[in-house]
């Protein structure tokens, strides 16, 4: 099982954030970057715990990086 970054970690069990992308394959032990999605009702708490350097990125959400890894995060609903 691959080790997440701090914030990858946070937001999934915290924010109900689902990851994304290349990074939700599980045969990719060590994946480029993050990309995660935020329900809109959890956008406020997920948006406390994003760090204060983060930079906007398409689609109205964060970039960020977390110990070493790039993540990006949007406010999204799935389904």
């Amino acid at each position: 099982m691959r080790k997440l970054p701090e914030l990858v970690c946070k937001l999934t069990y915290v924010c109900d954030a689902w990851i994304i992308g290349s990074a939700a394959d599980p045969d990719k032990t060590d994946p480029r970057d993050y990309d995660l999605v935020v329900p809109y009702n959890k956008w406020k708490e997920a948006s406390s715990l994003i760090p204060s350097d983060a930079r906007r990125n398409t689609f109205g959400g964060w970039k960020c990086i977390s110990e070493g890894k790039e993540v990006d995060v949007w406010p999204d609903d799935i389904g």
